[in-house]
């Protein structure tokens, strides 16, 4: 009985590391086109920024935050689209993150 439960442990311990290790091989593939999406989604704020389209601009920027917070409050491009449409109080909150 001890045995068995040992050797069920480690083949799930094998079957989590296989998994974990599937896991990273995909992340790393996917990181190229996860860039690109960040990159669509900041021009997405761009051309509501250029159409004064408050609502685009907010919509546009959620989407960025969600997808990459980071890329959202390093984006001068994003920031200067949530100025153009006078999102005042949004576009310092995201500045306040981004120091």
């Amino acid at each position: 009985m001890l045995l068995a439960s040992i050797l069920n442990g480690i083949r799930d311990w094998r079957d989590r590391r296989a998994a974990m290790s599937y896991l990273r091989r995909v992340e790393r593939d996917d990181e190229p086109y996860r860039m690109m999406k960040t990159l669509a989604l900041v021009e997405e704020v761009k051309a509501a920024a250029f159409c004064v389209d408050k609502d685009g601009v907010l919509e546009a920027f959620t989407k960025l935050q969600n997808h990459s917070n980071d890329a959202a409050i390093s984006s001068v491009t994003a920031i200067r689209g949530l100025l153009a449409v006078e999102l005042l109080d949004l576009a310092e909150t995201v500045l306040q993150q981004g120091l």
